[in-house]
């Protein structure tokens, strides 16, 4: 449901809880804030490990994209160490396809 926020005045979606799967099965989560305008915006990625619904990453999130930026936000802790590869940093690379999206 589409909500005026953020100092840029563009209307915001937000859509949580984003699941992706990653090679080796796990699911992935992570809120996207799109502006509600059709066009295409440039990504802006945010990987963190603490809860990705404090109000410091929803109110930065809903001012860049009011801004016009898709801004994806997710929390790669979910609360449990990584059990299958003990040394994992969190630290991924990600190309995102920007043509596809609104």
């Amino acid at each position: 449901m589409p909500i005026e926020i953020g100092r840029g005045g563009l209307s915001v979606t937000v859509e949580e809880n984003v699941p992706a799967e990653m090679r080796d099965g796990t699911i992935l989560r992570s809120d996207v804030y799109r502006p509600s305008r059709p066009g295409k915006y440039p990504v802006l990625l945010c990987r963190t490990p603490y809860d990705k619904s404090t109000a410091s990453y929803v109110e930065t999130a809903q001012d860049l994209c009011s801004s016009g930026y898709i801004v994806v936000v997710h929390s790669w802790h979910m609360g449990t160490p990584d059990t299958k590869h003990p040394g994992n940093s969190g630290i991924y690379i990600y190309k995102v396809n920007t043509s596809t999206l609104g």
